[in-house]
């Protein structure tokens, strides 16, 4: 398995258990980031939508799926400054800003393991 592989199937963990922890116990993973307790389903679905997601990142670690690898070192910095704008509109709180840094150094991660990986001769 790539280093790359490796940051991204680890990263889908993260996604799986996040997703999980909102998907059961929506009022403490919401509480954590500072969010008002949600009133009806909307954060359980977002919670199964992360699991899913998560799950996509750790097929596609274990599968070595380089495209996919390297759109995730494209797109997860974007996460940041998207939850930025939408705090500053009011719209959510500083706490999710949280998930954003998490992407950003998820991100920042794989592109450093996928160079690394382009220098192994293991995996060039």
């Amino acid at each position: 398995m790539t280093r790359a592989a490796r940051s991204v199937l680890i990263f889908g963990i993260y996604i799986i258990a996040s997703g999980s922890v909102l998907l059961v116990f929506p009022e403490a993973m919401t509480t954590f980031m500072g969010i008002p307790a949600p009133l009806d389903g909307w954060a359980r679905l977002f919670g199964a939508m992360a699991v899913w997601l998560g799950i996509y990142y750790v097929v596609c670690g274990q599968s070595d799926a380089r495209g996919f690898i390297q759109a995730t070192v494209h797109l997860r910095p974007t996460v940041l400054p998207t939850l930025v704008v939408l705090v500053l509109l009011g719209e959510f709180p500083v706490g999710v800003v949280g998930m954003g840094v998490a992407d950003l150094l998820g991100a920042v991660w794989t592109f450093l393991a996928m160079r690394a990986d382009q220098r192994d001769p293991r995996f060039a």
